[in-house]
């Protein structure tokens, strides 16, 4: 069996999912939600295209994280590899993702966006009245601060990760020996701060 740095999967960026484990934000978030998105370089296993009938085609893409999403666990640092059934079809630790980056830059635009799509989404679910201002931005505020740590984290992966070189994307599904491109550290510590204006709850009123 290879050791942990000697397995040869193709290793790209994409957003991982931290899940949420524990109630937080007043069960506003449930327990195996989405609480944030972060950056990780990944292993991707395998590749799906799927076609459709206007001749679109989407990729799907299924890797696993060389370190644990599990809000719980967030602090493992038992480097993760992929791991197969006893006759090698299923890997049993992977997810899904529908993009694959080269570097970090890339992702960080991305996981951005999607981190302000769960705090709105979040806000959106608050019951409207005269204190909805109030709670929102205080749900706003725990947000962040639990995006920071989670910020912490992203760091810590990067720098754990560091000797893990992005493969070049046309050598993914190749016969050709997988060659690889050097990726720079950085660090996304910009939080997603997002004003939630009174307005969203009119609007939420409007949509009932």
């Amino acid at each position: 069996m290879l050791s942990k740095d000697e397995i040869k999967y193709p290793i790209k960026y994409a957003t991982m999912p931290i899940i949420n484990q524990s109630d937080w934000i007043h069960e506003l978030l449930k327990q195996n939600e989405i609480v944030t998105y972060i950056v990780s370089k990944c292993y991707v296993v395998s590749e799906t295209k799927k076609y459709s009938a206007n001749g679109n085609i989407t990729k799907i893409y299924e890797v696993v994280f060389p370190y644990s999403n599990d809000y719980s666990k967030i602090w493992n640092h038992d480097k993760i590899i992929p791991i197969f059934t006893d006759n090698s079809e299923k890997c049993t630790n992977s997810i899904l993702v529908g993009q694959l980056f080269d570097s970090f830059e890339e992702v960080v635009q991305v996981v951005n966006q999607k981190n302000k799509e769960i705090i709105s989404k979040i806000i959106m679910q608050i019951p409207y009245s005269e204190k909805f201002k109030e709670i929102s931005k205080r749900i706003n505020t725990e947000f962040n601060e639990n995006l920071k740590a989670n910020k912490n984290l992203e760091t810590e992966i990067e720098k754990e990760t560091r000797n893990m070189i992005i493969t070049q994307e046309n050598c993914i599904n190749s016969e050709n020996p997988i060659s690889q491109i050097e990726s720079p550290t950085k660090d996304s510590s910009n939080d997603a701060n997002i004003e939630n204006e009174e307005s969203i709850g009119r609007q939420k009123i409007l949509k009932v």
